[in-house]
């Protein structure tokens, strides 16, 4: 399998490029040119969906629909590409980061961190004995009333809790 893909810890030496080798990196599908007959590199090609080399390739501009969220393969300077979630996405809904949505005892919120990246937390009100939901924006912000909530979080790829 001379053009197959491999999975790396970090970049190979360029002397050992070759044309048409491939790597994968962080999501990132990289291929080895030949430039002149002196200089080799790698470029991006294509984002994947898994850090596996028969993953499914996600081409650079477009989008790749998880169970949670919505990511895109997206070009950066230098001929960078980047793999990330832009939406939060539950039961056919897109939801934005910062931006929520309710039904009558569940909310499902997207939040996204200093890192960019996107958790998915769902809260369901287990009674209600204490404020109507109607009233908060969201559902019982800084709740005082015990055992009210329950607290669900989905992170993205690579996410880490803090």
């Amino acid at each position: 399998m001379r053009n197959s893909a491999i999975i790396l810890t970090n970049i190979p030496p360029l002397p050992f490029c070759r044309p048409g080798q491939r790597f994968i990196y962080n999501h990132i599908l990289y291929i080895c040119h030949q430039f002149g007959p002196n200089f080799r590199g790698f470029r991006p090609f294509a984002c994947t969906v898994k850090n596996e080399a028969s993953s499914e390739l996600v081409l650079k501009n477009t989008t790749h629909d998880d169970k949670n969220f919505r990511y895109k393969c997206s070009p950066g300077k230098n001929n960078s590409l980047s793999y990330q979630a832009v939406n939060c996405f539950f039961n056919n809904i897109f939801i934005q980061p910062g931006n929520f949505h309710r039904n009558e005892k569940t909310e499902h919120s997207c939040h996204q961190d200093g890192d960019g990246f996107l958790k998915l937390v769902e809260k369901t009100v287990l009674h209600n004995y204490c404020l109507p939901i109607d009233k908060t924006p969201y559902l019982y912000i800084n709740d005082k009333c015990p055992e009210c909530l329950l607290e669900h979080i989905t992170l993205t790829l690579d996410s880490e809790v803090k």
